[in-house]
């Protein structure tokens, strides 16, 4: 049985081969996750949590900072549930499994939309100003 030093060693270099978020969310999942189980294995801190923005609540309660989680907080199933889950995050499997059809990525009243919307988030076909007002006022 492995142990639960080495169980958190490949789920750490698992989430480091983690590919680069196109969204820029308030924190990055690789970056929280690392940062979560880093003690595990007693690694340095690779990754600086910056963006996070407080909630309502923690600027009125102002609570204490959370204390890492200790190797005891984790068994060995666990971990092994973790780096399966972070597979098949990696393989797409859902995505594969679940697949999307025409029907719903392009819809008989807005087809391009979809479209658009991707490319948007890829960075290729960025709309200015004014196509976007052309798109809210003509539609498209």
């Amino acid at each position: 049985m492995s142990s639960i030093k080495e169980l958190a060693t490949a789920l750490l270099t698992k989430i480091e081969r983690l590919p680069y978020e196109r969204l820029h969310h308030s924190v990055s999942f690789k970056e929280s996750q690392y940062e979560r189980l880093r003690h595990l294995i007693g690694a340095s801190q690779k990754y600086t949590v910056t963006n996070k923005k407080p909630t309502i609540k923690e600027i009125i309660f102002k609570k204490p900072q959370k204390q890492p989680l200790k190797p005891e907080a984790f068994n060995a199933t666990q971990l092994k549930q973790m780096l399966l889950s972070l597979d098949n995050l990696q393989t797409n499997k859902f995505n594969n499994y679940y697949s999307v059809g025409d029907k719903l990525t392009k819809p008989k009243g807005n087809p391009e939309y979809y479209d658009r919307l991707m490319s948007d988030i890829k960075g290729e076909n960025r709309e200015t100003w004014f196509t976007a007002f052309r798109t809210v006022v003509f539609g498209r």
